[in-house]
C-alpha cells in the first residue's frame, strides 16, 4: 500500500467514511504534502507560504486553517520524532543547525 493510501485511510479512520468516498480535492491536498515539506526546510518558507502555493494551483482547495490542520497530522504521521533515553550526564548533545 503507498503512503499516500496509508494517509488517506487513517484519515478517513473514526469519520465513518471509506477512503474511496473522500473527495478529489483532499488527495490532491496528501499529493502537494510532500513538495511543501521539502520546501519548508529552506530557510525563510513558512506554512502559509505553502498554502499560498496550493491555493493558486487549486482555488476549490481547503482554506488555511483546515490545511494547517491537515499537515500537521500529516508530518506526525510520516515524520515521527525519535527519543532517546540515557543517564544523566552519561553524554552531551549538540545541535549545530544554527547558521553563522
Amino acid at each position: 500500500m503507498s503512503k499516500l493510501k496509508q494517509i488517506i485511510k487513517l484519515h478517513c479512520q473514526g469519520t465513518g467514511k471509506r477512503s474511496v468516498d473522500q473527495p478529489e480535492k483532499l488527495k490532491t491536498l496528501y499529493e502537494f504534502f510532500p513538495y511543501a515539506e521539502k520546501k519548508l526546510r529552506q530557510r525563510g518558507v513558512t506554512i502559509h507560504m505553502m498554502w499560498e502555493e496550493y491555493f493558486n494551483k487549486n482555488p476549490d482547495g481547503y482554506k488555511a486553517t483546515h490545511f494547517n490542520n491537515l499537515f500537521k497530522a500529516y508530518r506526525r504521521r510520516v515524520t515521527p520524532s525519535m527519543h532517546m533515553d540515557h543517564k544523566a550526564g552519561d553524554k552531551m548533545c549538540v545541535d549545530f543547525t544554527e547558521r553563522n
